[in-house]
This record gives structure tokens, C-alpha cells and sequence, in this order.
């Protein structure tokens, strides 16, 4: 799947969950949650620190123990220098990645780009990997009249690599009433 190349952002990390044994707990809660504070974040309780305008969930249950990180808390930990530190900690034990959102913004209007895909994928699916998923959307009309939202491939299916692309600038306005220039 292409888009049109348009000046981008660089592919960043807008969410990451590391899930380790229930051994590296205590390690990980006790490096991690100064290294939290350090960074200007705030310890909401023993599971939720919220750092640079989003949240770091530590979570315990039988059988594994998962930290997840918004977007928000990466981009926050990146530019005070500490995210390399942040890896390596989790790093320095047994630990899998179980959720990686990569992510690029790319500077062009929405609804364009979802008419493009929808062009593109006529049939309602799309191959990310050896398998289609479905496309699905959800969609809104703009004042001029064009069609804009989310659209997704894999979505809810099970699939191990999905793909969302949404019109940031419309979700910007709608959610927080500030007006940005076209993004996707």
C-alpha cells in the first residue's frame, strides 16, 4: 500500500507494549518508576504514571506482566533523552514486544487520502501480509461536503499487522477545536 509521496514526518513510535515474566516485575517497577519522575511524570498510583501529556500503564497478572506506553509518553521520554534508557531497562530482562504502532504523518488532506485508498482497494480488501484483511471505515461528512474519517484494514480481525490511516487535521478540530493544516 502506497500514498502519494508528500513531504512526512519521520516513522515514529506511537505506542509500545513490552510484556515480560512475572519475575521482572519488581526490576522493572523499581528502575522505571524513577526514571518516570525524572522525566517531569507524575505517579497517578502504583500502575499509571502520566508522562508528557500521556500515560505509562505497568500491569500485573498471573502469568505476565505488561508496561504500555502511549504515544504521547514515547515522544516525551525521546525528547528528554531518557527513552534509550527506558529500553534498556526493559532490555536487561526476558521480555517480548506485544504491541508496536509505527506511525508517520504525512501532509495531505484526508479526505483525499481516503478516496485514494478506497480507489485503490475497490473490493473491500487489502494484503498486508500473505492474508487480506477486510477494510472497514468510519466516516464523516465535512462542511464542504467531503467524506473524511478512519479508514482500516484488519481492523478487529485477529490479524497480526493491521493498518489505520485517519485525517489527523479532522480528528484535531473535532476533538480539541484547534485547526491545523492537512494531515494524514
Amino acid at each position: 500500500m502506497t500514498l502519494p509521496s508528500k513531504p512526512q514526518s519521520s516513522v515514529f513510535c506511537d505506542w509500545l507494549d513490552v510484556t515480560a515474566p512475572p519475575s521482572e516485575e519488581h526490576r522493572l517497577r523499581t528502575a522505571l518508576g524513577p526514571l518516570f519522575c525524572a522525566v517531569g511524570g507524575l505517579k497517578r498510583d502504583d500502575d499509571c504514571y502520566e508522562v508528557g501529556g500521556g500515560i505509562i500503564k505497568l500491569m500485573g497478572k498471573r502469568g505476565w506482566f505488561r508496561i504500555s506506553f502511549s504515544g504521547a509518553s514515547v515522544r516525551h521520554l525521546v525528547m528528554s533523552g531518557y527513552w534509550t534508557t527506558c529500553l534498556s531497562e526493559v532490555g536487561d530482562g526476558p521480555h517480548r514486544v506485544t504491541r508496536l504502532d509505527a506511525a508517520v504523518d504525512i501532509a495531505m488532506d484526508g479526505a483525499e487520502a481516503l478516496a485514494l485508498l478506497d480507489s485503490k482497494y475497490p473490493r473491500g480488501e487489502v494484503r498486508l501480509t500473505q492474508r487480506p484483511v477486510k477494510v472497514t471505515k468510519m466516516v464523516a461528512r465535512r462542511p464542504d461536503g467531503r467524506e473524511t474519517g478512519t479508514w482500516y484494514a484488519g481492523h478487529r480481525s485477529g490479524a497480526e499487522v493491521t493498518c489505520r490511516v485517519y485525517d489527523k487535521a479532522w480528528q484535531m478540530l473535532q476533538q480539541h477545536g484547534v485547526s491545523e493544516a492537512p494531515r494524514t
